[in-house]
């Protein structure tokens, strides 16, 4: 089964054929789009070394720390799961790899991964993406890709991680709530949603063995995935677009800069002067106050400015 890196998505990755063995009735081929800290790093395809490091003290270096950075870690195991499925798995202090799989990592950030973690610092979403985030565009990629930075400190370790644990666990992003879970998600050709998972096993992680078991339903729901999921999927509207799908949507320079203005950058994205065009665009008499319902209002306006009503 091959992994790659998806074009347009953010910690996504295409997968090619079925998890399962066969392709879901009216679900077009190759265009699942996958989430999850394995498919937003090392374990989505990114052995390479990590040209995104930096300090938190000094601009971005991508040196030699960041070069050895990925190298310890290998492709993991990946096998095809239900919801139904029986998963032993804990990640707790105490257990020996304890906060390994927060280094060496390659973190894509979905937008509502932004809006949790910048509410939850108590800063603005503008200063949240100038201290916290790259912003890359690849060879391949309809969409930028917004990056969370790593410390350079020879392990390209999160910025948020400490000797306790995460520093944001309450507000961590989807991608580290469903680890070990890989969850991929597509538009039928009904236009309903169709969910498929896997479970990525990495050879540094102890937490297999832990006495802890319960279906993988039951872990996802107590990692608090259901509004993560919830903003995430209303993603798959611009990302999988039938034009984005064929490939006869190239965004221009302006367009690119929406996309990010627009999902990530909210504060600013309310005070922009052309904010009433927005508001006509989208049928709202004024813009809402709260983000949650402005991340929705800004995905269904990028829809209409990009590809039309």
């Amino acid at each position: 089964m091959l992994f790659r890196s998806a074009s347009g998505c953010l910690s996504f990755c295409k997968v090619e054929g079925s998890l399962h063995g066969e392709q879901p009735r009216n679900t077009p081929k190759d265009c699942w789009v996958w989430q999850g800290s394995a498919l937003s790093g090392r374990m989505a395809g990114f052995s390479r070394p990590h040209p995104h490091t930096h300090r938190l003290d000094r601009p971005c270096t991508g040196g030699s720390h960041a070069m050895s950075a990925t190298t310890s870690h290998t492709m993991p195991l990946m096998q095809p799961l239900r919801p139904e499925t029986s998963l032993r798995f804990a990640c707790r202090p105490g257990v020996i790899c304890f906060n390994e799989c927060c280094r060496e990592l390659d973190l894509a950030l979905f937008p509502y991964d932004v809006l949790r973690l910048r509410r939850a610092l108590g800063i603005s979403s503008g200063e949240f993406m100038k201290k916290y985030v790259l912003v890359t565009q690849e060879d391949g990629q309809v969409f930028p890709i917004c990056r969370l930075s790593m410390v350079d400190d020879g392990r390209a370790s999160c910025v948020f991680v400490r000797r306790e644990g995460c520093s944001v666990y309450a507000d961590r992003p989807a991608a580290c709530r469903a680890y070990p879970v890989g969850r991929g998600a597509s538009f039928r050709g009904d236009g309903s949603l169709s969910e498929r998972l896997v479970l990525l096993q990495e050879r540094h992680c102890h937490g297999f063995a832990e006495n802890c078991e319960r279906s993988v339903a039951a872990y996802l729901e107590a990692q608090g995935l259901s509004e993560y999921n919830r903003f995430n999927d209303a993603l798959l509207r611009l990302h999988q677009h039938p034009r984005v799908l064929d490939g006869s949507f190239v965004p221009t320079e302006r367009q690119l800069h929406r996309y990010v203005l627009a999902l990530y950058d909210l504060d600013r994205f309310r005070r922009l002067p052309g904010r009433a065009a927005i508001q006509m665009a989208t049928r709202q008499e004024a813009l809402p106050d709260r983000d949650e319902e402005l991340l929705l209002l800004a995905i269904d306006w990028l829809v209409r400015d990009f590809f039309g009503p």
